[in-house]
Parts: C-alpha cells; sequence; structure tokens
C-alpha cells in the first residue's frame, strides 16, 4: 500500500463517488446537520463536524480511494486503511493499493486553540477507485429502473402524486421511484454478473434497512437529516460470475423512529455475454441485458435494460459472426464434392479411348531422317543419293 498524491488510475479501475449521505458510512463523534455543496453537482451535500470525529466506509473491494472536504478552519485529519497506522491525509489525495476489500476510516481533529473551530469542516464524500470486472476484460453495464418486471416487491408502491415522505426529482433515474413504509417489506433482485450498485435516496423520514447478497446479510440505514436523492445504497463487486446472484433489499423497523425505504435504479456489471436481470413476465422467465444477450433455453430475452460498454481495453461487443456449425458443414460439402469427383475420375478415365499416334507419309518420314542419329543413317556416294540435305547425304528408297 502506498500514498500517492497523484496517482493514475490503473486502466481496469471504475470510479464511484459515494456522497456523505450514502449508508455505505457509519459516523462517531460530533456530527453537524448537512448542508448543500456544490463540490459535486447540485445533488451534492455535505456533513460538517467540528471534530473529534470518524467517518468509516467498510469492507469495499477497491484500487484505490480519494476522500474530499472542505478544510473550513485549523483542523487535522487522518486516514487509516485496515490495521494499518494512521496516516495524515490532505482532501484530494488518492490511496492506492491492489485490489482489494478493505475499511477506510477518516478521523477528524480541531487544531485550535483550545479545541474551538468556529468554522466547520465540510465532508463530502469520496471517489472509490474500483475493480467491477476481472482484470484484462472490458466490462459491459445493464440499468434497470426501480419500476422494472425485473425486481420483485412486496409491500412497495410507486411514488405518485403529493404528500409522500420522499417526492419524485429530476435528479432521479426515469423520473420515477418505489417506496415502502412497511417494517419487512421486501425488493427482490435476481440477477448475473461481477458486480452490483443499487441507487436510492435517504431522508428524514426513512429508516434502517437490510440488504442480503446471496444470504450474506449487512443492516444499514437510509436515515438523514436531509433529503438526498442519487445516493448508493449499496455496492457489492467480485462476484462469481459462473453463477446467479439474489439480493434483497428489506425495509426494517424504525423502533418508533423514521421508517422505510426508497428505490431509484440497480447497474449490474459484467463482461459481454454474462451480465443481465432475471426476471417474469406473463409466467415466463425474462432476461434483461445488453442487444444481443442469448436467453436460456425455455425463457425469452429483451434488451430494455439499458446497457453500456466500460472500461479501456476495449469496447465489448455482442457475440456474432459466422457460428462454428456453419464452418464445419461447408468443410464437409467441399470434401464430400471432391471425393465424388475423385470417383468419377477413376471410372471414367480407363474407358475413354486414346488417340492413335499420327501416321507419316513417305514424305514426312524422309524429311524428318535429318533429326535422326547419324548412325542410324546410310551414307551412299553421290551418285547414289536421291534427297540432298543441308549438311548430310542421306539415302532414301522414295521414288519421283
Amino acid at each position: 500500500m502506498k500514498h500517492d498524491r497523484n496517482t493514475r488510475v490503473v486502466d481496469m479501475s471504475t470510479s464511484l463517488f459515494i456522497s456523505y449521505s450514502s449508508p455505505l458510512f457509519s459516523y462517531s463523534g460530533t456530527w453537524l446537520s448537512s448542508s448543500s455543496s456544490s463540490a459535486f453537482g447540485s445533488n451534492s451535500t455535505a456533513h460538517e463536524t467540528t471534530g473529534p470525529s470518524t467517518a468509516t466506509l467498510s469492507d469495499v473491494w477497491a484500487t484505490g480511494l480519494t476522500p474530499y472536504w472542505d478544510d473550513g478552519d485549523s483542523y487535522t485529519v487522518s486516514m487509516q486503511v485496515g490495521d494499518g497506522a494512521a496516516q495524515g491525509w490532505i482532501a484530494g489525495d488518492m490511496y492506492t493499493q491492489n485490489f482489494t476489500q478493505s475499511t477506510f476510516q477518516l478521523e477528524v481533529a480541531c487544531t485550535a486553540s483550545g479545541g474551538n473551530c468556529a468554522t466547520p469542516l465540510s465532508f463530502t464524500g469520496v471517489m472509490l477507485q474500483t475493480e467491477v470486472v476481472p482484470t484484462g476484460s472490458a466490462a459491459v453495464n445493464v440499468t434497470i429502473d426501480n419500476a422494472s418486471s425485473a425486481i420483485v416487491y412486496q409491500g412497495w408502491t410507486s411514488v405518485q402524486g403529493g404528500n409522500n415522505p420522499v417526492e419524485v426529482s429530476s435528479e432521479d433515474y426515469d423520473g420515477t421511484l418505489s417506496m415502502t413504509t412497511t417494517a419487512g417489506a421486501s425488493a427482490t433482485i435476481t440477477f448475473v454478473g461481477s458486480a452490483i450498485l443499487v441507487y436510492g435516496v435517504t431522508a428524514p423520514s426513512l429508516g434502517p434497512y437490510t440488504s442480503t447478497l446471496d444470504g450474506t446479510s449487512t443492516t444499514y440505514s437510509a436515515a438523514n437529516n436531509i433529503t438526498a436523492h442519487a445516493v448508493v445504497l449499496f455496492f457489492a463487486t467480485a462476484l462469481d460470475t459462473a453463477n446467479e446472484h439474489t439480493l434483497v433489499l428489506a425495509a426494517g423497523d424504525g423502533g418508533g423512529g423514521g421508517q422505510g425505504l426508497v428505490l431509484d435504479r440497480v447497474i449490474a456489471y459484467g463482461t459481454s455475454g454474462s451480465v443481465g436481470f432475471i426476471g417474469s413476465s406473463g409466467g415466463n422467465t425474462t432476461t434483461i441485458g445488453p442487444s444481443g444477450t442469448a436467453a436460456a433455453s425455455g425463457s425469452s430475452t429483451t434488451g430494455s435494460g439499458n446497457s453500456t460498454a466500460t472500461g479501456v481495453t476495449g469496447a465489448a461487443t455482442s457475440a456474432g459472426g459466422t457460428s462454428a456449425g456453419t464452418i464445419i458443414g461447408a468443410l464437409l460439402g467441399t470434401l464430400a464434392g471432391l471425393l465424388l469427383l475423385f470417383f468419377l475420375f477413376r471410372k471414367v478415365a480407363p474407358k475413354l479411348a486414346k488417340p492413335s499416334p499420327k501416321e507419316l507419309n513417305p514424305w514426312d518420314e524422309a524429311n524428318l531422317l535429318q533429326n535422326m542419329k547419324q548412325e542410324n543413317v546410310h551414307i551412299t556416294t553421290v551418285a547414289q543419293q536421291r534427297y540432298v540435305y543441308p549438311g548430310l547425304i542421306a539415302h532414301s528408297e522414295l521414288k519421283k
């Protein structure tokens, strides 16, 4: 592990901003009310503290992490990764490591005289560098809206009209939200891929919830002292691409406080041909994935999910081209044709009449004598010869 101020992001990393309002953070110490921040767009907010206090992001797979805050008055901030020693940190510096699961903790302390800082430190969030597909692969992601049939709800409703604990905003995907205020209400998502990311809303009226991925559960809280949209509610990566995965989000009992959960969209990541959501429509199993993704036997496929290619090792493409069966069939056909031609040649060729040698008349034979070897030519006297050829006196029995 190392601390590099201007470290270049490695090729296979994907950047994911996790705002302070994400339930993935846990806080301790003196934290004040939240305030608006323009650091990362109109939706960004900040958590304020005058210290001493800590913010912890637990058990995330990462290749790096960059925290952001506004220094305000006199503060020192240190970051501890796992069981390592805490190091003094500067806002905007990146911590880098090999791709592994780690816990990051930021500790804030006021250094003003008497420990009284007049202006609070505003913590905005972190930029997480992570990998969503195996190293060396191009990533494809598929996004579904909260209203997708791939999400199986029990005890939920869509956010419509007014008088709701949370209202739809311009920051919500496709302008829709699904919510519940019932303890035990669940949303089940079945997918294939190597990573999953869920966005939703945190607000004062919301409360605890449990995420259960393939049987492993973690409890979070969607409660926040201001309402924030497009917030990361759940993220997991380094999943087995050979298996289907099931994520269940269930609202917990607020115990008299805020209670409820709001979903916006879900994103699955994987390699081409190995990513998508599995739902049901009309009693049939339906796979929502990139265009060209093959459906399993007895199921149907739709490309209604929005998909994009990510990563820098090359854009992912859907499977295509000539199939192996077509190529093998063409080769076998060509071989059969060649064998047929060989058989016909063996059968027909012997029956073909051989051309008879051309017979020469006596005059042509005489003219060819000059090409014969001289030892086969009978030489006579000039008086006896009938034909004379240049350089050669030959005897012929031809009659005039």
